[in-house]
């Protein structure tokens, strides 16, 4: 079939291209599923198969992304790929570098996986400040040397195959007519539209959501292609990102009255719309002359899954004193938290505050503005407030954001 003068072996080629890309990166998902081994024992088999075919969707939209500039590069009269030899080296060039960077993406998505039972986002980001400290927290913990290794090899293989492709097609093989090749322009380029697209539905295209068809969270998750999910938040939220940091600039200077009946929606000499009623917290007068001390521990990575009281699912008595407390106190078995982070926990926990998308108020400056909470609720009662923490209390700016409140 390749023989027939109207068929276009660069078309050939680029579709095959995208194709390939799109089992490798299924080779990708296969390789999480086989470290997740555990966790996906608990799925029935044919809820993991549809896994990989809804996850081929978001693979192709890649796959799609990635060969349509490579593609409409290579087809051009001029820079016809089968024609010349620099074109098709270039050509392997940017292939190299494409593919290293998206699997890498999905190398690192394992561990990540592993960590936040989700596929990677825009939180690996969230370290970028810090590179030497991320690093060697990353060094320290997993095993970096066989990642990298096994990374190499599917980053080798991938190229292998396609240069003896392009090989195939291309060498001692006599180019189709220009205009072959232009005719089957329009045709690859509206494939490979659509598969970036997704779904011929006209109002959405491809969301992450189409990858929750099941009950399983596992599942779901797996269907999901990292690199969608990683754009997605570093490119795509972009813009919410930063219209929550013009909202969140406007109540921090909520103190005329102007703004704070504006953000309030009542107008502009409404009798409710007292300034001070708005910024002014609500003093507590003593009420024990002999107060307790307070004590307000913080730990981070105490999941419930360890700890006898809740959900211990280790054979080991790892919380014994925990559990102890848990007795002559107030357990609370099902708590939400604000957010997954150092800078989200202090903050949520000592201020109260949500935290919102994009606002980071540890680690802006920001943060050195006056925080109502817990701190200043009990100095009213006439307490005095200490922090101590077992590591750099530089860490995520920990030490200028509470000697500030």
């Amino acid at each position: 079939m390749l023989r027939s003068k109207y068929i276009s072996r660069v078309a050939v080629y680029f579709l095959l291209l995208a194709v390939g890309l799109t089992l490798f990166f299924e080779l990708w998902r296969l390789i999480l599923l086989a470290m997740a081994s555990e966790v996906a024992a608990q799925v029935p088999l044919s809820v993991l198969a549809q896994s990989f075919l809804e996850g081929g969707r978001f693979d192709f939209a890649i796959a799609s992304y990635i060969t349509l500039p490579l593609f409409i590069l290579g087809v051009l009269p001029w820079l016809e790929i089968s024609r010349r030899l620099w074109v098709r080296r270039v050509h392997f060039v940017l292939l190299g570098i494409i593919a290293a960077i998206v699997f890498f993406i999905h190398l690192v998505d394992i561990p990540f996986f592993g960590f936040f039972n989700a596929r990677l986002n825009g939180t690996a980001l969230l370290w970028t400040d810090t590179p030497g400290f991320m690093l060697s927290m990353v060094w320290d913990t997993y095993p970096v040397i066989r990642y990298l290794l096994l990374y190499a090899l599917v980053v080798a293989v991938f190229l292998y195959l396609m240069r003896r492709l392009a090989r195939t097609l291309f060498d001692k093989v006599k180019p189709a007519p220009i205009w072959v090749n232009l005719c089957w322009l329009p045709i690859v380029v509206v494939v490979l539209l659509v598969g970036a697209r997704g779904r011929l539905e006209e109002k959405s295209p491809l969301r992450w959501g189409v990858a929750y068809f099941s009950s399983y969270d596992f599942a779901n998750q797996l269907a999901l292609n990292p690199t969608f999910t990683f754009l997605h938040d570093a490119v795509y939220n972009a813009s919410d990102q930063n219209r929550v940091r013009e909202l969140m600039d406007e109540i921090t200077v909520a103190d005329d009255e102007i703004t704070a009946n504006r953000l309030l929606g009542l107008a502009p000499n409404s009798p409710a719309a007292e300034p001070e009623r708005i910024v002014k917290p609500v003093r507590f007068e003593q009420q024990n002359e002999n107060p307790p001390n307070v004590i307000t521990v913080i730990m981070e990575s105490f999941g419930s899954t360890r700890i006898g009281a809740l959900d211990n699912r280790w054979p080991q008595d790892l919380s014994p004193c925990f559990d102890s407390l848990s007795e002559r106190g107030l357990l609370f078995t099902n708590f939400y938290s604000n957010g997954m982070h150092t800078y989200t926990g202090l903050f949520c926990t000592l201020y109260g505050y949500p935290h919102l998308l994009g606002k980071m108020l540890l680690k802006q400056v920001i943060g050195r503005s006056y925080f109502y909470g817990l701190p200043q609720v009990l100095r009213d009662r006439g307490y005095e407030t200490s922090f101590f923490t077992t590591h750099d209390p530089h860490f995520d700016n920990m030490q200028g954001f509470l000697r500030a409140n």
